[in-house]
Protein backbone atom coordinates (compact mmCIF):
# COMPACT_ATOMS: atom_id res chain seq x y z
CA UNK A 1 0.00 0.00 0.00
CA UNK A 2 3.30 2.00 0.89
CA UNK A 3 4.08 1.51 -2.19
CA UNK A 4 1.19 2.24 -4.28
CA UNK A 5 0.73 5.81 -2.63
CA UNK A 6 4.44 6.27 -3.58
CA UNK A 7 3.34 5.91 -7.05
CA UNK A 8 0.12 7.66 -7.00
CA UNK A 9 1.92 10.60 -5.70
CA UNK A 10 4.67 10.76 -8.34
CA UNK A 11 2.20 10.55 -11.06
CA UNK A 12 -0.01 13.23 -9.65
CA UNK A 13 3.05 15.38 -8.89
CA UNK A 14 3.98 14.46 -12.65
CA UNK A 15 0.83 15.41 -14.02
CA UNK A 16 1.64 18.72 -12.29
CA UNK A 17 4.86 19.59 -13.39
CA UNK A 18 3.69 19.30 -16.73
CA UNK A 19 0.79 21.39 -16.13
CA UNK A 20 2.93 24.29 -14.91
CA UNK A 21 5.04 24.17 -17.92
CA UNK A 22 2.50 23.97 -20.58
CA UNK A 23 1.04 27.49 -18.40
CA UNK A 24 5.00 28.85 -18.55
CA UNK A 25 5.11 28.09 -22.30
CA UNK A 26 2.11 29.43 -23.52
CA UNK A 27 2.50 32.31 -21.55
CA UNK A 28 6.66 32.56 -23.11
CA UNK A 29 4.53 32.29 -26.87
CA UNK A 30 2.22 34.56 -26.08
CA UNK A 31 4.90 37.19 -24.70
CA UNK A 32 7.17 36.49 -27.99
CA UNK A 33 4.34 37.27 -30.19
CA UNK A 34 3.27 40.38 -28.21
CA UNK A 35 7.07 41.46 -28.18
CA UNK A 36 8.40 40.26 -31.58
CA UNK A 37 9.07 42.79 -33.96
CA UNK A 38 6.96 42.82 -37.59
CA UNK A 39 9.68 43.11 -40.17
CA UNK A 40 9.08 45.15 -43.54
CA UNK A 41 10.77 43.68 -46.47
CA UNK A 42 12.98 45.71 -48.43
CA UNK A 43 15.31 45.86 -51.74
CA UNK A 44 17.84 47.71 -52.58
CA UNK A 45 16.70 49.55 -54.99
CA UNK A 46 17.50 53.14 -55.61
CA UNK A 47 15.94 55.95 -55.60
CA UNK A 48 12.96 54.15 -53.91
CA UNK A 49 15.01 52.41 -51.41
CA UNK A 50 18.75 51.93 -50.31
CA UNK A 51 19.78 49.63 -47.46
CA UNK A 52 22.55 47.00 -47.18
CA UNK A 53 21.12 43.30 -48.34
CA UNK A 54 21.05 41.12 -44.61
CA UNK A 55 20.69 44.37 -42.46
CA UNK A 56 17.64 45.16 -40.28
CA UNK A 57 16.63 48.47 -38.33
CA UNK A 58 15.18 51.82 -39.70
CA UNK A 59 17.76 54.40 -38.83
CA UNK A 60 18.30 56.83 -41.55
CA UNK A 61 22.24 56.50 -41.99
CA UNK A 62 21.39 52.51 -43.08
CA UNK A 63 17.86 52.59 -44.70
CA UNK A 64 16.83 55.24 -46.69
CA UNK A 65 14.66 56.37 -49.98
CA UNK A 66 10.85 57.39 -51.49
CA UNK A 67 9.69 54.36 -50.42
CA UNK A 68 11.08 54.47 -47.01
CA UNK A 69 10.43 57.87 -46.43
CA UNK A 70 6.57 56.70 -47.03
CA UNK A 71 6.43 53.92 -45.03
CA UNK A 72 7.48 55.68 -42.62
CA UNK A 73 4.74 57.97 -42.70
CA UNK A 74 2.24 54.97 -42.98
CA UNK A 75 3.57 53.92 -39.66
CA UNK A 76 3.16 57.25 -37.43
CA UNK A 77 -0.15 57.51 -39.10
CA UNK A 78 -0.84 53.48 -37.76
CA UNK A 79 0.12 54.12 -34.30
CA UNK A 80 3.10 51.74 -34.81
CA UNK A 81 5.57 52.20 -32.11
CA UNK A 82 9.31 52.82 -33.07
CA UNK A 83 10.05 49.02 -31.27
CA UNK A 84 7.11 47.10 -32.94
CA UNK A 85 8.56 46.89 -36.10
CA UNK A 86 11.90 47.22 -38.32
CA UNK A 87 12.96 47.34 -42.22
CA UNK A 88 14.60 44.04 -43.06
CA UNK A 89 17.10 44.71 -46.42
CA UNK A 90 17.43 41.84 -48.92
CA UNK A 91 17.02 40.57 -52.52
CA UNK A 92 13.32 40.47 -54.45
CA UNK A 93 13.49 37.24 -54.28
CA UNK A 94 14.15 36.52 -51.03
CA UNK A 95 11.23 39.64 -49.87
CA UNK A 96 8.48 37.25 -52.11
CA UNK A 97 10.16 34.02 -50.44
CA UNK A 98 9.75 35.66 -46.67
CA UNK A 99 6.32 36.76 -47.33
CA UNK A 100 4.99 33.57 -48.27
CA UNK A 101 6.56 32.08 -45.29
CA UNK A 102 5.38 34.59 -42.90
CA UNK A 103 8.90 35.70 -41.77
CA UNK A 104 8.28 39.36 -43.24
CA UNK A 105 4.79 41.25 -42.64
CA UNK A 106 4.78 43.48 -45.73
CA UNK A 107 6.96 44.53 -48.58
CA UNK A 108 7.90 47.69 -50.03
CA UNK A 109 11.12 49.58 -52.11
CA UNK A 110 10.00 49.72 -55.64
CA UNK A 111 7.72 46.22 -55.82
CA UNK A 112 5.74 46.63 -58.91
CA UNK A 113 2.21 45.25 -58.96
CA UNK A 114 2.52 42.89 -61.34
CA UNK A 115 -0.60 40.03 -62.50
CA UNK A 116 2.05 37.40 -62.44
CA UNK A 117 2.57 38.32 -58.62
CA UNK A 118 -1.08 38.33 -57.52
CA UNK A 119 -1.50 35.24 -59.17
CA UNK A 120 1.01 33.75 -57.06
CA UNK A 121 -1.08 34.64 -54.16
CA UNK A 122 0.20 38.50 -52.96
CA UNK A 123 -1.76 41.15 -52.55
CA UNK A 124 -0.68 45.26 -52.93
CA UNK A 125 -1.44 48.20 -51.24
CA UNK A 126 -3.37 51.06 -53.70
CA UNK A 127 -0.50 52.32 -55.61
CA UNK A 128 1.94 54.57 -53.71
CA UNK A 129 3.81 55.46 -56.77
CA UNK A 130 2.43 55.26 -60.34
CA UNK A 131 5.61 55.85 -62.93
CA UNK A 132 6.85 53.80 -65.79
CA UNK A 133 9.30 51.42 -67.85
CA UNK A 134 11.89 53.66 -69.50
CA UNK A 135 14.20 52.75 -72.64
CA UNK A 136 18.12 53.91 -71.35
CA UNK A 137 20.29 53.58 -74.67
CA UNK A 138 23.67 52.86 -74.41
CA UNK A 139 24.50 55.27 -76.73
CA UNK A 140 28.03 55.33 -77.70
CA UNK A 141 29.69 58.21 -79.36
CA UNK A 142 33.44 56.95 -79.38
CA UNK A 143 35.46 58.62 -82.34
CA UNK A 144 38.26 56.60 -81.40
CA UNK A 145 36.38 53.08 -81.80
CA UNK A 146 38.58 51.75 -84.62
CA UNK A 147 41.06 52.42 -82.21
CA UNK A 148 40.09 50.73 -79.01
CA UNK A 149 38.98 47.93 -80.73
CA UNK A 150 42.69 46.92 -81.66
CA UNK A 151 44.32 45.44 -78.88
CA UNK A 152 47.42 46.85 -77.09
CA UNK A 153 49.77 43.34 -77.43
CA UNK A 154 48.67 43.37 -81.14
CA UNK A 155 49.75 46.75 -81.74
CA UNK A 156 52.81 46.10 -79.86
CA UNK A 157 53.46 42.83 -82.24
CA UNK A 158 52.76 44.79 -84.92
CA UNK A 159 55.66 47.44 -83.84
CA UNK A 160 58.28 44.51 -82.80
CA UNK A 161 57.65 42.33 -85.61
CA UNK A 162 58.65 44.56 -89.10
CA UNK A 163 61.59 45.58 -86.92
CA UNK A 164 62.58 41.65 -86.65
CA UNK A 165 61.93 40.99 -89.84
CA UNK A 166 64.18 43.82 -91.35
CA UNK A 167 67.29 42.26 -89.15
CA UNK A 168 66.87 39.53 -91.07
CA UNK A 169 65.99 40.80 -94.36
CA UNK A 170 69.52 42.42 -93.72
CA UNK A 171 71.49 39.04 -92.89
CA UNK A 172 70.09 37.15 -95.45
CA UNK A 173 70.31 39.96 -98.38
CA UNK A 174 74.06 40.86 -97.18
CA UNK A 175 75.99 42.09 -100.10
CA UNK A 176 72.68 43.23 -102.53
CA UNK A 177 74.41 46.83 -102.17
CA UNK A 178 71.15 47.82 -99.64
CA UNK A 179 71.60 49.65 -95.82
CA UNK A 180 69.58 48.75 -92.92
CA UNK A 181 67.67 51.23 -93.24
CA UNK A 182 66.23 50.05 -96.48
CA UNK A 183 64.96 47.10 -95.30
CA UNK A 184 63.77 48.65 -92.08
CA UNK A 185 61.34 50.89 -94.39
CA UNK A 186 60.72 48.33 -96.39
CA UNK A 187 59.51 45.66 -93.13
CA UNK A 188 57.27 48.70 -92.11
CA UNK A 189 55.72 49.21 -95.76
CA UNK A 190 55.09 45.61 -96.06
CA UNK A 191 52.05 46.34 -93.30
CA UNK A 192 50.23 48.00 -95.80
CA UNK A 193 51.47 45.28 -98.31
CA UNK A 194 53.41 47.47 -100.10
CA UNK A 195 57.36 46.67 -101.38
CA UNK A 196 60.21 49.06 -101.43
CA UNK A 197 63.02 46.86 -102.10
CA UNK A 198 63.66 43.95 -104.22
CA UNK A 199 64.20 40.78 -102.49
CA UNK A 200 66.41 38.39 -104.09
CA UNK A 201 67.11 35.45 -101.87
CA UNK A 202 64.50 32.55 -101.29
CA UNK A 203 64.76 33.03 -97.36
CA UNK A 204 64.01 36.63 -97.50
CA UNK A 205 61.23 35.75 -99.83
CA UNK A 206 59.99 33.01 -97.59
CA UNK A 207 60.04 35.58 -94.49
CA UNK A 208 58.28 38.39 -96.35
CA UNK A 209 55.49 35.99 -97.34
CA UNK A 210 54.99 34.94 -93.98
CA UNK A 211 55.01 38.51 -92.75
CA UNK A 212 52.04 39.02 -95.21
CA UNK A 213 50.17 36.00 -94.06
CA UNK A 214 50.52 37.45 -90.72
CA UNK A 215 49.33 41.02 -91.80
CA UNK A 216 46.54 39.52 -93.47
CA UNK A 217 44.93 37.49 -90.57
CA UNK A 218 45.63 40.45 -88.33
CA UNK A 219 43.60 42.60 -90.45
CA UNK A 220 41.05 40.45 -90.92
CA UNK A 221 40.69 39.63 -87.39
CA UNK A 222 40.28 43.62 -86.47
CA UNK A 223 38.19 43.91 -89.28
CA UNK A 224 36.04 41.05 -87.87
CA UNK A 225 35.99 42.26 -84.13
CA UNK A 226 34.92 45.91 -85.63
CA UNK A 227 31.76 44.80 -87.83
CA UNK A 228 30.55 42.78 -84.48
CA UNK A 229 30.40 45.51 -82.23
CA UNK A 230 29.43 48.18 -84.61
CA UNK A 231 27.13 46.00 -86.54
CA UNK A 232 25.84 43.06 -85.01
CA UNK A 233 25.29 44.60 -81.73
CA UNK A 234 25.08 48.61 -83.06
CA UNK A 235 25.99 50.08 -80.19
CA UNK A 236 26.97 52.83 -82.54
CA UNK A 237 23.43 53.07 -83.69
CA UNK A 238 20.97 52.17 -80.10
CA UNK A 239 17.44 51.84 -80.07
CA UNK A 240 15.80 53.74 -82.83
CA UNK A 241 12.86 51.23 -84.15
CA UNK A 242 10.68 48.71 -81.93
CA UNK A 243 12.84 45.97 -84.06
CA UNK A 244 15.92 47.18 -82.36
CA UNK A 245 14.35 45.36 -79.29
CA UNK A 246 14.18 42.53 -80.92
CA UNK A 247 17.78 42.72 -82.22
CA UNK A 248 19.78 43.60 -79.87
CA UNK A 249 21.19 42.99 -76.17
CA UNK A 250 18.80 44.10 -74.06
CA UNK A 251 19.23 43.77 -70.02
CA UNK A 252 15.99 43.94 -67.70
CA UNK A 253 14.69 42.59 -64.64
CA UNK A 254 13.01 39.24 -64.57
CA UNK A 255 10.15 40.45 -63.96
CA UNK A 256 9.91 42.67 -67.06
CA UNK A 257 10.50 39.57 -69.36
CA UNK A 258 7.17 39.01 -70.05
CA UNK A 259 6.17 42.93 -70.49
CA UNK A 260 8.67 42.89 -73.49
CA UNK A 261 7.75 39.57 -75.13
CA UNK A 262 4.36 41.76 -75.94
CA UNK A 263 6.33 43.80 -77.64
CA UNK A 264 7.97 41.08 -79.56
CA UNK A 265 11.02 41.96 -77.81
CA UNK A 266 13.45 38.61 -76.86
CA UNK A 267 15.51 40.22 -73.95
CA UNK A 268 18.95 38.89 -73.29
CA UNK A 269 19.13 40.06 -69.40
CA UNK A 270 22.40 38.85 -67.13
CA UNK A 271 20.88 35.19 -66.23
CA UNK A 272 18.46 35.66 -63.69
CA UNK A 273 21.73 37.42 -61.69
CA UNK A 274 20.30 40.92 -59.97
CA UNK A 275 21.41 44.11 -62.19
CA UNK A 276 21.48 47.30 -59.93
CA UNK A 277 22.52 50.82 -60.69
CA UNK A 278 26.30 49.77 -60.00
CA UNK A 279 26.44 47.12 -62.62
CA UNK A 280 24.27 49.43 -65.21
CA UNK A 281 27.18 52.23 -64.81
CA UNK A 282 30.17 49.93 -64.76
CA UNK A 283 28.68 48.91 -68.38
CA UNK A 284 28.22 53.10 -69.28
CA UNK A 285 31.26 54.38 -68.06
CA UNK A 286 32.90 51.28 -70.17
CA UNK A 287 34.87 49.94 -66.97
CA UNK A 288 33.60 45.99 -68.25
CA UNK A 289 35.44 43.44 -70.05
CA UNK A 290 32.51 43.11 -72.32
CA UNK A 291 33.44 43.42 -75.83
CA UNK A 292 29.50 43.71 -76.62
CA UNK A 293 28.13 45.86 -74.10
CA UNK A 294 24.31 45.75 -73.77
CA UNK A 295 22.72 47.99 -76.35
CA UNK A 296 19.88 49.34 -74.09
CA UNK A 297 18.45 49.00 -70.31
CA UNK A 298 14.95 48.90 -69.84
CA UNK A 299 14.55 49.94 -66.40
CA UNK A 300 12.23 51.75 -63.84
CA UNK A 301 11.95 55.21 -64.72
CA UNK A 302 12.98 56.71 -61.46
CA UNK A 303 15.62 54.28 -61.62
CA UNK A 304 16.45 55.96 -64.72
CA UNK A 305 16.43 59.27 -63.29
CA UNK A 306 18.55 58.71 -60.97
CA UNK A 307 20.72 56.83 -64.03
CA UNK A 308 21.02 60.20 -65.55
CA UNK A 309 22.30 62.07 -62.61
CA UNK A 310 24.46 59.40 -60.88
CA UNK A 311 27.42 59.46 -63.91
CA UNK A 312 29.71 62.36 -62.33
CA UNK A 313 29.12 64.56 -65.30
CA UNK A 314 29.83 61.56 -68.19
CA UNK A 315 26.61 62.24 -69.93
CA UNK A 316 27.65 61.49 -73.87
CA UNK A 317 26.53 57.87 -73.67
CA UNK A 318 23.45 58.38 -72.43
CA UNK A 319 20.06 58.51 -74.76
CA UNK A 320 16.32 57.90 -72.97
CA UNK A 321 14.22 55.90 -75.94
CA UNK A 322 10.18 55.70 -75.08
CA UNK A 323 10.13 57.37 -71.34
CA UNK A 324 7.33 55.66 -69.72
CA UNK A 325 6.35 53.63 -72.55
CA UNK A 326 4.70 51.12 -70.17
CA UNK A 327 2.88 52.45 -67.22
CA UNK A 328 3.29 51.00 -63.59
CA UNK A 329 2.58 51.27 -60.38
CA UNK A 330 4.54 50.56 -56.89
CA UNK A 331 2.82 49.33 -53.92
CA UNK A 332 3.23 47.60 -50.49
CA UNK A 333 3.46 43.90 -50.98
CA UNK A 334 0.90 41.26 -48.02
CA UNK A 335 0.49 37.90 -48.09
CA UNK A 336 -3.37 37.41 -49.06
CA UNK A 337 -4.52 36.18 -46.13
CA UNK A 338 -7.92 37.18 -44.41
CA UNK A 339 -6.18 38.68 -41.39
CA UNK A 340 -3.83 40.81 -43.58
CA UNK A 341 -7.56 42.43 -45.27
CA UNK A 342 -8.15 45.25 -41.99
CA UNK A 343 -4.16 46.06 -42.02
CA UNK A 344 -4.36 46.33 -45.35
CA UNK A 345 -7.32 49.11 -45.54
CA UNK A 346 -5.90 50.94 -43.42
CA UNK A 347 -2.72 51.20 -45.26
CA UNK A 348 -4.69 52.29 -48.02
CA UNK A 349 -5.76 55.01 -45.74
CA UNK A 350 -2.68 56.60 -44.62
CA UNK A 351 -1.66 56.39 -48.54
CA UNK A 352 -4.01 58.42 -49.22
CA UNK A 353 -4.24 61.23 -46.47
CA UNK A 354 -0.16 61.41 -47.63
CA UNK A 355 0.30 64.59 -49.11
CA UNK A 356 2.44 62.75 -52.87
CA UNK A 357 4.00 65.99 -53.23
CA UNK A 358 6.10 65.40 -50.66
CA UNK A 359 7.71 62.43 -52.49
CA UNK A 360 7.87 63.50 -55.61
CA UNK A 361 10.69 61.49 -57.71
CA UNK A 362 12.28 64.46 -59.33
CA UNK A 363 12.42 66.63 -55.95
CA UNK A 364 13.85 64.10 -54.21
CA UNK A 365 16.65 62.91 -56.53
CA UNK A 366 17.36 66.84 -57.43
CA UNK A 367 17.83 67.24 -53.26
CA UNK A 368 19.78 63.66 -52.69
CA UNK A 369 21.50 63.11 -55.96
CA UNK A 370 22.59 66.20 -57.98
CA UNK A 371 21.81 68.06 -61.15
CA UNK A 372 20.33 66.38 -64.01
CA UNK A 373 22.35 65.24 -67.04
CA UNK A 374 21.72 66.40 -70.49
CA UNK A 375 19.90 63.96 -71.48
CA UNK A 376 18.79 63.70 -75.13
CA UNK A 377 15.25 62.26 -74.85
CA UNK A 378 13.52 61.02 -77.85
CA UNK A 379 9.94 59.80 -78.49
CA UNK A 380 9.63 55.85 -79.49
CA UNK A 381 6.20 54.45 -80.43
CA UNK A 382 6.31 50.61 -79.56
CA UNK A 383 3.06 49.06 -81.34
CA UNK A 384 1.83 46.05 -79.39
CA UNK A 385 2.37 43.10 -80.98
CA UNK A 386 1.46 40.11 -78.94
CA UNK A 387 -1.15 40.30 -76.64
CA UNK A 388 -0.54 38.97 -73.08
Amino acid sequence: VSTQSTWGIAIISLFRTMTILKVCLGIGVLLQSILAKQLIAITNFEPMSKCRVGKIGKDNSSFSGLDIDLFKEIANGLNWKDDEWDFHCMTPRDLFRSLSNGSSFAGTGGITILYERIQAGFVFSIPTLSTGVTIVDNYSSDKWLFVTQFPFWLGLMLLITPLICSGIFYCFEKGSGESYESYIWHSYSSLFLVNSVQLKRTSSRITQVALWLLILIITATYSANLTAVTSANKILNGINSPDDLNEKKIFTYDAYDTLLYSYGARPKGPGGEEIDIRKIKTVLNNDNSDPAPPTAFVLDDPQAQLLFRDMNGNCESLLSKGRQFEPINYGIAFKKSATNQQTIRKVNEQIRKINKTKYDVKKYLDKHYGTLCTVSYTHLTLPTIYSV
